[in-house]
């Protein structure tokens, strides 16, 4: 028995002592601090193909566009000869077409018909 006495006499000893010790008032976001705590060590971590298809595949996909879109403009003909010659006959004829859009009847109010 004498060792359930000595385990008594420390336990009051414990006692009388935290009874002296100065209350420690608690922070008003304690509970949440500590559920945020626990959410984000209970979060399980994605393996390593989830991490792959969320961030490999997408940034792979972005960069086949970019280099299509590069390889398409890149890839675009030249104008050639002949589409420069159709254009310089349009320039040199450019007064004859401006001649006749303002002649036209389609813009001739005069010529409508009521």
């Amino acid at each position: 028995m004498s060792a359930l006495d000595s385990n008594d006499s420390r336990d009051d000893a414990l006692w009388e002592l935290l009874g002296h010790a100065r209350e420690v008032e608690p922070s008003p976001w304690f509970v949440r601090k500590v559920l945020r705590a626990v959410e984000r060590d209970a979060a399980p971590q994605p393996s390593w193909w989830q991490v792959f298809l969320r961030t490999i595949v997408p940034v792979g996909a972005c960069a086949a566009l970019a280099v299509l879109a590069i390889v398409g403009i890149q890839s675009s003909p030249a104008p050639t000869a002949a589409t420069a010659d159709i254009e310089f006959e349009t320039i040199q004829n450019l007064d004859l077409l401006v001649a006749n859009y303002e002649s036209s009847l389609w813009l001739d109010p005069s010529s409508s018909s009521r």
